[in-house]
């Protein structure tokens, strides 16, 4: 389930000029600095597998653990905190699950202190030699790692991880998901309580979620990357801002949208309660819902606090300021609160209106396919009929579209042919051209079949030489011949 907050517009006389900074830094670091971090771990993989030397120093890595479950200066929680981690090892090995026994043994820089300090035993000088020589090449290139060297790891962190981890992702959709919610909350939050307080206080709220994080890992090795911490501060910020004025909100709950409003600090036990639930119910997440935790409980504070030492910290100008509201966004709101109620009928006519002033948007069709289809009648072949004769849509709605035809092809004579031609056009996009095919075939049995079929017939034999089908590519030139010299 999302909730999001959606009250204020954007508003170029607030520019959120820290704002725009973090999320351009945060973009800069991924693309230049993190993109090429799968291929340095995959590199290092490669030679250690190819040495063998998961066969060499597992004993001995098995031996380590073992060594820091039973250390003195453990604790009972960290001593069957190592016992569960060896046991989990365990099974990685017996599974054959070298690789990903591979990346734990190779991240941990406790263990490769403790080889270099030992030294495992060796046949002939020259294999020691070997090993010390290319071992150290592949800690040095897993130290580039950018999680490994400025992200937040519980048992080795410093004052810098606590602030750079903010900077670093997971990958390119943790990038934008993140990204995301920040810019949806964060410029109405910095225009509010201004630019310097803004940053002060998101970076904060990271350090804060930092904190937490490392808090309930304590010991462990695994890095926290992500503004997520940062990000569930400026969220918090949001709602302390405004309070217990009543704000818009956008929820979206599986089919279930729309539009509700709220006091702001109403929903700050909702969005707590969600990231300790999850915490203690899904154990095997690589989400860290104490930093969420965290970040959201200090974004909130810091605001609060402030305002109790500076009541006039806040634009009140800008926060009271009316927002004109979107009559389009109105109306759908009236669509999805229909969707929400299994009001399907009056959903679609609600939707229809909508569509023919705006017959490009894609989704809005689409949205209209499936409501037809619940409510039954006449009304989903004129809405196919209508999605059919896309143009130029995208990859994703390509396969939208094919999804619907395998659902209406049976009784495909009902739409007519130049809607048909353009689909098969659209097909001819996918890895697949089954549906394409089909098409084809039954345009080209019919007794005047539309003009340009036969270019589609050479886009099919292009499409079919490309994957090798020279079979078929052949055959659809030689139809595409026919059809040209047949005026078609």
């Amino acid at each position: 389930m999302v909730i999001i907050p959606t009250e204020k517009r954007f508003d170029w006389q607030h520019a959120p000029v820290v704002l725009f900074s973090i999320v351009l830094l945060n973009v800069l670091v991924y693309f230049f600095y993190q993109v090429n971090d799968d291929k340095k771990m995959f590199e290092a993989l490669e030679v250690y597998s190819q040495k063998n030397y998961i066969t060499l120093e597992w004993p001995l890595f098995r031996d380590f653990i073992r060594q820091q479950e039973d250390s003195a200066t453990a604790t009972i929680a960290q001593s069957e905190s190592n016992s569960a981690e060896l046991q989990n090892y365990q099974q990685m090995y017996d599974n054959d699950a070298f690789e990903i026994l591979s990346v734990s043994m190779l991240i941990r820089q406790d263990f490769y202190r403790y080889l270099i300090k030992i030294e495992p035993k060796f046949s002939t000088n020259d294999a020691r030699f070997d090993w010390l020589d290319t071992r150290a090449r592949i800690n040095k290139q897993i130290l580039t790692i950018s999680s490994l060297n400025f992200g937040l790891v519980p048992r080795d962190w410093s004052p810098i991880t606590l602030v750079s981890h903010q900077f670093l992702h997971g990958g390119l959709m943790h990038l934008m998901g993140n990204m995301f919610f920040l810019i949806i909350c964060g410029f109405a939050v910095e225009a509010a309580i201004g630019h310097k307080l803004f940053l002060a206080f998101y970076l904060l709220s990271g350090v804060a979620g930092g904190l937490l994080y490392m808090a309930f890992n304590w010991g462990g090795h695994t890095p926290l990357v992500g503004a997520s911490g940062a990000i569930s501060g400026v969220m918090a910020m949001y709602l302390a801002v405004f309070r217990l004025q009543k704000i818009e909100f956008f929820y979206w709950f599986f089919i279930f949208v729309g539009y509700f409003r709220a006091p702001a600090l109403f929903i700050l036990p909702f969005y707590l309660g969600k990231e300790i639930i999850s915490f203690v119910t899904d154990t095997d997440s690589n989400v860290a819902f104490m930093a969420h935790t965290g970040g959201f409980i200090v974004g909130g504070v810091l605001v609060l606090a402030q305002l109790f030492w500076k009541p006039d910290l806040l634009n009140q100008e800008y926060i009271e300021q009316d927002e004109a509201i979107d009559p389009l966004q109105k109306k759908l709101a009236g669509v999805y609160q229909a969707m929400e109620k299994c009001q399907f009928q009056s959903a679609l006519k609600q939707l229809k209106p909508l569509i023919a002033a705006n017959n490009r948007r894609f989704d809005w069709q689409f949205l209209r396919c499936k409501l037809a289809k619940i409510d039954g009648g006449d009304e989903l072949d004129q809405a196919l009929q209508g999605i059919f004769s896309t143009k130029k849509p995208s990859p994703a709605e390509v396969e939208q579209l094919e999804s619907l035809w395998q659902d209406s092809s049976t009784d495909a004579d009902k739409f007519d042919a130049k809607a048909r031609l353009n689909l098969a056009m659209n097909f001819c996009q996918l890895k697949d051209l089954s549906s394409a095919e089909e098409i084809f075939s039954s345009l080209h049995k019919i007794s005047k079949p539309p003009t340009n079929l036969g270019v589609l017939a050479r886009r099919l034999s292009l499409n079919f030489g490309d994957a090798n089908n020279q079979k078929k590519s052949q055959y659809y030139e030689q139809q595409a011949e026919d059809l040209m010299e047949a005026g078609h």
